[in-house]
C-alpha cells in the first residue's frame, strides 16, 4: 500500500502495490440504475390517486414524477407501497429516477358549493384543479370553516362590509389517507390541517376582481 512520508516539509505519498479480490460468481451490482418506469393505474388506486385521467385528455396526461411528486398524487392507498418500492428497492440498490404515471380512466374536476360576491354579480359553482377525481372533492362536505377541511379543495369567497372589499381564497386539505395496510400516512386525520394555496387581491368592484384573475391566468 502507499506510504506517507514527510520530505522537505511536505507530506508525500510513495506509490505502493494494490490488489482487489473479485468473486468468480457473477452478481448484479447494487449501484445499478433502473432509470425510468411507466406505471398505469387501471383502477387499483381508485379513491386515492388524484391524477387526471388520460381518457379524453390524450398523452399530455402522462405525468413524469419525482418520488416526492408521485407520493403527493398517489395519496396513499394500494399504489403507495408500489411507489416506495420503485424509488427505494431493497438491499440498498438504486431506485428509478423518474416514474411515468398514467391514470387509465376518465375523471372530473373537483366540485364545490356555489359561492357569490358583490350581490351575485360574480358567482362560482365549481373549481377546476390540476388534480381530478373523487379525492379532490371537499371532505367533509358540510364545512362551516376552512379549518375543518381534511381532503380536497375549498373555494372561499369573502366580502368585508367594513372595508367594502372582496377576495377569493383556495384551501387544500393535507390528510393523505391510509396505505394498503390501513395505516395512516403522515398526520392522522384528526391532526391534519389545511393550507392556503391561493389568495386573490382584495378588490372593491366586480370589474377589479375579474381583471385581477385575467392577469393571473390561473
Amino acid at each position: 500500500m502507499a506510504t506517507t512520508v514527510v520530505f522537505g516539509n511536505k507530506i508525500c505519498k510513495l506509490p505502493g502495490s494494490y490488489a482487489r479480490v473479485v468473486s468468480g460468481v457473477p452478481r448484479e451490482t447494487p449501484l445499478a440504475s433502473y432509470n425510468n418506469f411507466l406505471l398505469i393505474d387501471a383502477g387499483f388506486g381508485n379513491g386515492f390517486n388524484s391524477l387526471p385521467g388520460i381518457v379524453g385528455n390524450g398523452k399530455e396526461k402522462v405525468f413524469a414524477l419525482t418520488e416526492e411528486e408521485a407520493n403527493y398524487y398517489v395519496k396513499g392507498g394500494p399504489l403507495e407501497p408500489v411507489v416506495q418500492g420503485l424509488f427505494n428497492p431493497a438491499d440498498g440498490k438504486a431506485g428509478i429516477s423518474t416514474l411515468y404515471l398514467v391514470k387509465a380512466a376518465e375523471t372530473t374536476p373537483a366540485s364545490s358549493s356555489s359561492s357569490s360576491l358583490f350581490s351575485g354579480k360574480i358567482s362560482a359553482t365549481s373549481i377546476k384543479t390540476v388534480e381530478e377525481g373523487e379525492i379532490c372533492n371537499t371532505y367533509p362536505n358540510n364545512l362551516t370553516k376552512e379549518s375543518q377541511l381534511k381532503k380536497g379543495f375549498l373555494l372561499k369567497c369573502i366580502y368585508k362590509n367594513d372595508v367594502g372589499k372582496a377576495w377569493v381564497e383556495v384551501w387544500e386539505g393535507t390528510y393523505r389517507g391510509k396505505n394498503y395496510g390501513n395505516f395512516e400516512i403522515g398526520d392522522t386525520e384528526a391532526n391534519s390541517a389545511p393550507i392556503l394555496v391561493f389568495k386573490s387581491k382584495k378588490c372593491s368592484t366586480p370589474a377589479d376582481l375579474v381583471a385581477y384573475f385575467l392577469m393571473q391566468k390561473i
